[in-house]
């Protein structure tokens, strides 16, 4: 709430209050991180509920912030992956750096080395790559910390891009998966 800011329907930045369905979302992912296992959600949700973004949320605070992390997020469409891509953009452009209220405390971004295409990566060797789950290859390049699966039933080849992906996706606790 403090350091995230998303682009309502109005078109304006303001600051990313939880919905109930990102509550929701938040409050299993802590369960799953509390009991030590890695954090894997299939999340069946109405429309319109900012599950994408409350997800691009958790991988933005997930990523960027520790050394080496990769985050894949993948849409059924080119606009969607788009749109999921805009989110962390967002987060990106109108980060304020996490102070917890103490004065002179600062947790603030690594320097952005790549904003454009797909991919925003960061001087630490961390990024976050979104695309389309057209490309049923995509997530089989290499090791992922983080898979954000966004209209999972949409993508015509959707089993397939996940029997190539998940198991890219290391089965320790800290990683994270929702699909």
């Amino acid at each position: 709430k403090e350091s995230l800011r998303i682009v309502n329907k109005q078109g304006a930045a303001v600051q990313m209050d939880l919905q109930p369905a990102q509550t929701k979302l938040n409050w299993a992912i802590r369960k799953q991180r509390a009991a030590g296992v890695p954090v894997r959600i299939v999340y069946l949700k109405a429309g319109q509920v900012m599950v994408s973004s409350g997800t691009a949320a958790q991988n933005f605070h997930f990523t960027p912030f520790m050394p080496g992390r990769h985050c894949l997020a993948v849409a059924d469409s080119e606009d969607h992956s788009k749109l999921v891509f805009r989110y962390y953009k967002d987060f990106q452009q109108n980060y304020q750096p996490f102070t917890a209220g103490i004065p002179g405390a600062a947790i603030t971004l690594p320097e952005l080395e790549n904003d454009r295409d797909d991919t925003l990566k960061w001087a630490n060797g961390s990024f976050i790559r979104c695309v389309t789950g057209a490309n049923v290859h995509a997530g089989r390049s290499q090791p992922w910390q983080a898979l954000q699966i966004s209209e999972f039933g949409f993508m015509p080849q959707g089993q397939i891009f996940l029997d190539g992906t998940l198991p890219r996706v290391p089965n320790l606790p800290e990683t994270l998966v929702v699909v």
